[in-house]
């Protein structure tokens, strides 16, 4: 059941074990305003992870938040960097009638510290 609080989407942990593309959903590790954020295992590599960053349902039918979720994707795609995490995949939700539909982008998951955090942690220290 999604809610939302203190502006940003909060899913729960319904979406533990949804198959989204080539990976299962293992773990929720954040989110922002428009998107949840969870890691996810290949289905056939284990250990292989990415960071899957779903749309959230009340944005999903929104004709603006979707052309900019597909200009994000094809930036990403386009991207490569060391400093920047690289585009995986992305794609439409199909194995579960609840989030059927809904859009993805999957990224290379990097363990660690949020931006977030490292941000906030550097506001301390000023």
């Amino acid at each position: 059941m999604q809610q939302k609080q203190k502006g940003k989407i909060k899913m729960g942990n319904s979406l533990i074990g949804l198959r989204v593309g080539s990976y299962r959903i293992v773990e929720e590790i954040g989110s922002g305003s428009y998107f949840q954020v969870y890691k996810s295992e290949h289905l056939y590599e284990k250990g292989q992870f990415v960071a899957t960053r779903i749309l959230g349902t009340q944005f999903a039918l929104n004709p603006k938040i979707e052309e900019q979720l597909k200009q994000e994707t094809k930036i990403l795609r386009d991207l490569d960097h060391e400093r920047i995490v690289k585009f995986i995949d992305s794609g439409i939700i199909e194995d579960d009638p609840e989030w059927e539909g809904k859009p993805f982008i999957q990224v290379e998951y990097v363990p660690g510290r949020t931006l977030r955090e490292i941000i906030l942690d550097f506001r301390k220290k000023e």
